[in-house]
């Protein structure tokens, strides 16, 4: 096999196949974060009680047990919301670091070889004095 053919083929597979490599590993660590934080089952119950936790009504009528059950309710849909809230957001932000640390790599990666290239010359110009 040719020097030439070699280096093709590496220059085929930097920038046509690793690059899609990268982008589902992206697309991977995307679908893994999305169901970490289960941000299907979080949105779907927003507002129910946090744990279940809260007061069940009694057979007697009383306008005291009534008010503290409801109360109960609300405040344990309050916690539970906002619990679930925090944790969908710090989902979403997980998953946009994610999104531009995997932008950021892969710009990094198409870059490389032109990096080499410069950085190479730069070093023979300045150990040749041609500055």
């Amino acid at each position: 096999m040719s020097i030439v053919l070699l280096f093709w083929h590496i220059l085929i597979w930097h920038y046509a196949v690793a690059p899609v490599h990268i982008i589902k590993i992206t697309r991977d660590f995307l679908w893994f974060f999305y169901h970490f934080f289960s941000i299907p089952v979080l949105m779907s119950t927003l507002f129910s009680k946090w744990k279940r936790i809260g007061e069940v009504r009694h057979k007697r009528l009383s306008a005291g047990d009534f008010l503290a059950t409801h109360f109960i309710n609300f405040v344990m849909r309050i916690i539970g919301f906002f619990i679930r809230a925090v944790t969908i957001v710090a989902g979403l932000i997980s998953m946009l670091l994610l999104l531009c640390i995997s932008v950021a790599v892969l710009a990094a990666w198409l870059l490389y070889p032109a990096a080499i290239v410069v950085l190479f010359a730069m070093g023979w110009n300045f150990a040749l004095g041609l500055n």
